[in-house]
């Protein structure tokens, strides 16, 4: 044998050797020689094919055949081969038995020792049941709504189960150099580099949220899970995602979530409950919000064992209650306004709203309720319907504790388990001012309670000015000396305000009890001090309406009974009067009264007349009322009497009260009272009858200079009638029975008003109307005159000015009496009278008669009324004794022709009477005086008077005299003209 044989043999022997160290090696072996014979296989290539050891020398075609599974390997590996590199790839293998194999291969050539290459060897792998189980599993992921992608480490993609993403094909390689961040919009790619990849290959699950950005597609959120994908030496090797779209998933979120944020941050109350398992049973709550819990004081967690969701409790209302259950059990919508107990025990209105959620069948599966606390609307409503009551109580004038009664319901109905008490303070101590529901042992106790710095929750109140709080009686220093006088009645905590009227004077104080230790609430106290204010304000309603009664049933000057106060006591003493007794009327007037006053002043002579009535009070103490009627006059009542003797003994002692003089300042004053009786029942059985009775024996008395005088019933005499027509004038101007009526007076040419005379006329209660030939002269006989002329004077001069807008320029006449004319102080009440009623002199006329030109000062007098630039009239011209030079010198503008002319003017055109007033007229031109002529009452004198030359015109021809009213409605008609 040669060398080169030699060293043949001998690579042929080492390849044989190294083949067979492949004997027992798991994985299968196969040699090939270039003929494609079998020269080696293994164990376990004999156990994958089913053949035995002499299989070797046999070609390769009787073991199995095979099919390239992707193009392009079949040349691939030869190429390989044929270059001396190894090649592997995935084949598929028919057997001869029918099996088929699917096996990965690794090939490569074998060289002999001359470098020649001698045939192949390959390694296999069966990979049937994995390739199995890759189909199954491509075919899971295919069909997955994920998206599913295998990235290598650098982040290049391997494999999704999307062909979309895939550049239209199912190719793996064509998947190479893209990492599939293009589809990420530009903004998120950072975040999910580092949130999935980086953390990945950390070997961490990596999660995020990011937005796809196509091209032709709207932009879609995506979520991302990346888990690390290890090799067998434990680094990581891959990186598997899942990405699946959550856009609509993350609008639910953000809609769930502003839901949810509305529901937790909802100022309303919101629970959300399920569905009772059992009838009768409470809806669990599943959830309530942050409201809720402010509400209630509950905690979800509470809430959740405890099954409260609706607040229900003891003061709520049992009909109420019922109709809510009666909801739930039906799946209904349900409203409701009740009382609801709150987790620290206190009531709360709440307006609940019920609302039923059920599922895509119609099944009823949970419960939502809005509560809402409307316990200050509430507690505003009934408090305005509270308020309302006691002001119309008030206004009912019904009595003062019943009104302060229902002031303390009102705060009780207001705060719930409380006690009120409203007191009065009277002297520096506190009395219940109404009812209330404490203790009667602790009212007692405490009536007449002294007030103080530390005098309790009241007193300190009162004593302060302020409102006081107390929270716990058994520890607070204001109660240290009260302690034992609350506890022991369960009370435990008391809020004190005072009662102030409008000048901060404290009229009482208002106190709410607490059966526990608690502290008002900034809420509870402003109640109270508001419900103080409104017990202040029916306090001082009440004051002022005793003031009112005070005032209206009392003398303002001397605070004695006044009229009606007067007549009541009268009523009540007939009706009470014993049989066989005699009551008493007196009227009693002071003498020369007008005469003080008017010498020495008003003041003095109101001092006077409180001085008088002190002693009257004094001398009919235990058995007599005395009033003041007005003016200087008092009436009195004497007590039942057995006859009309003690009467009189009585009235001595009345008079006596007169013997000492009153002292007035520094001034003694003597005054006397002339005092008329009248007896019930012998004169009279009526108040009325008895008063004017008095009084008509009052001017009997004075007139005769009695002192005093019971009243001749009897009398009816001119001169009786006198008296009484007296005594009635004295009050009618205070009774309003006087008034002024108007005659027009118009011009002769052209029958236009140019002036109206003022006329006094008296409607007596007693006496009916009375004629001004009556009254005159009792007016004058009883010095009444002056004040009433003044008040005549006063009303004419407003009536003149209010009258200017109806008829500008008319002028006003107004009488003056003889008496009136020597009154001293004439010139100043006319003066008075035209100031004020800013009246313009001009349009003033005063008219005098004759008599008064005949007396010596005269001159002076009518010189100091027309420098006040009234005009002067002599009124009756013709029927007095005057002396007709009086006229050249006399301040008069006037002449008015008496009426005795005119009478029968029109019976003898020619007669005395004609040639009288034609001699007048010629007068009154000569001296430049207007012609007025009165009692003008036919066409025919009026013509004549015309003729005659008469300036103006006045009799009931024109008009009758007028009230007011009725003057405005003739002079806005007087369309008519006397021709």
């Amino acid at each position: 044998m040669t060398p080169v044989a030699d060293d043949f043999e001998g690579v042929a022997a080492r390849q044989r050797r190294l083949l067979m160290g492949f004997e027992d090696s798991g994985l299968a072996l196969l040699a090939f020689d270039n003929a494609q014979r079998l020269v080696f296989i293994n164990r376990a290539a004999r156990e994958l094919y089913g053949v035995g050891p002499d299989i070797i020398g046999a070609p390769g075609s009787s073991l199995f055949t095979y099919t390239w599974l992707a193009p392009g390997d079949e040349a691939a590996s030869a190429a390989a081969l044929q270059a001396g590199h190894s090649w592997s790839g995935h084949v598929q293998q028919r057997l001869p038995d029918g099996r088929t194999l699917r096996v990965e291969i690794h090939v490569s050539a074998t060289y002999d020792a001359h470098g020649a290459r001698s045939g192949t060897l390959g390694f296999v792998r069966d990979i049937t049941a994995l390739h199995k189980d890759e189909r199954l599993m491509q075919l899971v992921v295919h069909h997955l709504r994920e998206i599913v992608t295998l990235h290598a480490r650098d982040g290049q993609m391997l494999y999704t189960n999307r062909p979309e993403i895939r550049a239209d094909t199912a190719e793996l390689a064509d998947l190479r150099d893209r990492s599939g961040y293009d589809l990420i919009h530009p903004d998120d790619r950072d975040m999910f580099r580092r949130e999935v990849h980086d953390r990945a290959l950390r070997g961490e699950v990596g999660r995020t949220e990011w937005r796809r950005s196509e091209p032709g597609h709207p932009m879609a959120w995506m979520e991302t899970r990346a888990t690390p994908v290890f090799g067998t030496d434990g680094e990581v090797q891959y990186v598997l995602t899942l990405s699946r779209e959550i856009s609509e998933q993350r609008a639910q979120d953000e809609r769930l979530r502003v839901l949810e944020s509305a529901m937790l941050n909802a100022s309303d109350a919101i629970v959300i409950c399920g569905v009772p398992e059992r009838a009768g049973e409470d809806a669990p709550v599943l959830y309530v919000n942050q409201g809720f819990t402010q509400l209630s004081g509950y905690s979800a967690s509470e809430l959740r064992t405890q099954q409260q969701g609706l607040l229900l409790g003891e003061r709520s209302d049992a009909a109420t209650v019922q109709r809510i259950q009666a909801g739930l059990a039906a799946g209904e919508q349900t409203d409701a306004v009740y009382l609801a107990t709150d987790r620290a025990g206190r009531a709360l209105w709440v307006d609940l709203a019920l609302t039923p959620v059920t599922d895509a069948a119609g099944q009823l599966t949970h419960w939502i309720g809005v509560l809402r606390d409307v316990t200050r609307a509430r507690r505003q409503l009934l408090l305005e319907h509270d308020r309302r009551d006691v002001l119309e109580l008030a206004a009912a004038g019904r009595p003062l504790p019943e009104i302060l009664g229902a002031i303390v319901s009102l705060i009780e109905r207001q705060l719930g388990d409380v006690t009120a008490s409203l007191h009065l303070l009277r002297g520096g101590r506190l009395y219940q001012g109404a009812p209330n529901q404490l203790p009667p042992s602790y009212v007692r106790a405490t009536e007449g309670l002294e007030i103080g710095a530390a005098a309790g929750s009241c007193g300190t109140a009162a004593y302060h000015r302020r409102s006081v709080v107390v929270e716990d009686i058994r520890t607070d220093p204001l109660w240290t000396a009260y302690r034992h006088l609350a506890l022991p009645n369960g009370l435990l905590a008391c809020w004190s305000t005072p009662i102030l009227s409008q000048d901060r004077s404290v009229l009482g104080t208002f106190a709410v009890y607490a059966p526990q230790p608690r502290r008002a609430t900034p809420e509870e106290v402003l109640l109270i001090e508001d419900t103080a204010r409104l017990a202040a304000v029916i306090l001082e309603r009440h004051r002022a309406l005793d003031d009112m009664q005070r005032q209206a049933l009392h003398d303002p000057l001397t605070t004695l009974p006044n009229r009606a106060l007067f007549a009541r006591h009268l009523q009540d003493a007939i009706a009470h009067c014993p049989p066989e007794q005699l009551v008493a009327v007196g009227v009693l007037d002071l003498d020369r009264f007008k005469t003080v006053n008017d010498s020495l002043g008003h003041a003095v002579g109101d001092e006077l007349l409180q001085l008088v009535a002190r002693r009257l009070q004094t001398a009919l103490v235990g058995w007599g009322r005395v009033a003041r009627m007005g003016g200087d006059e008092f009436t009195m009542i004497f007590a039942p009497q057995p006859d009309r003797e003690t009467i009189g003994t009585l009235a001595e002692a009345v008079l006596a009260a007169f013997g000492e003089p009153f002292l007035v300042g520094s001034q003694e004053l003597f005054v006397h009272g002339s005092l008329g009786l009248a007896v019930y029942p012998e004169d009279a059985a009526l108040p009325g009858d008895l008063l004017r009775l008095a009084d008509t024996g009052m001017y009997q008395a004075k007139h005769r200079h009695l002192g005093w005088a019971f009243c001749e019933v009897g009398g009816t005499t001119p001169a009786a009638r006198g008296v009484a027509l007296e005594a009635a004038l004295h009050r009618a101007l205070e009774r309003s029975e006087l008034s002024v009526h108007y005659q027009p007076i118009v011009d002769a040419a052209d029958g236009q008003p140019i002036g109206v005379e003022a006329l006094l006329r008296w409607t007596s209660a007693e006496f009916g109307p009375v004629s001004p030939a009556e009254l005159i002269p009792v007016a004058e006989e009883s010095g009444l005159i002056s004040s009433i002329g003044e008040w005549v004077l006063a009303q004419a001069c407003r009536d003149v000015v209010r009258l200017q807008e109806v008829s500008p320029g008319l002028r006003m006449n107004v009488n003056l009496s003889a008496r009136q004319f020597h009154y001293p102080h004439l010139s100043a009440a006319v003066q008075r009278a035209l100031a004020d009623a800013a009246c313009s002199p001009d349009l003033l006329t005063l008219e005098l008669t004759e008599g008064v030109l005949m007396e010596p000062d005269a001159a002076a007098r009518l010189s100091a009324l027309r420098d006040l630039g009234v005009r002067l009239s002599i009124d009756d011209f013709g029927t007095g004794y005057s002396s007709l030079s009086y006229l050249k010198w006399l301040p008069v503008q006037e002449l008015k022709i008496d009426r005795s002319f005119v009478t029968l003017l029109g019976a003898e055109p020619d007669g005395v009477d004609a040639q009288i007033i034609r001699t007048v007229v010629g007068l009154g031109t000569a001296l430049n005086l207007t012609l007025t002529a009165e009692g003008v009452e036919t066409p025919v004198q009026a013509d004549l008077l015309r003729d005659l030359g008469a300036g103006a015109l006045q009799g009931w021809l024109i008009s009758r005299a007028l009230p007011y009213d009725a003057l405005v409605t003739w002079l806005h008609t007087a369309d008519q003209r006397v021709r």
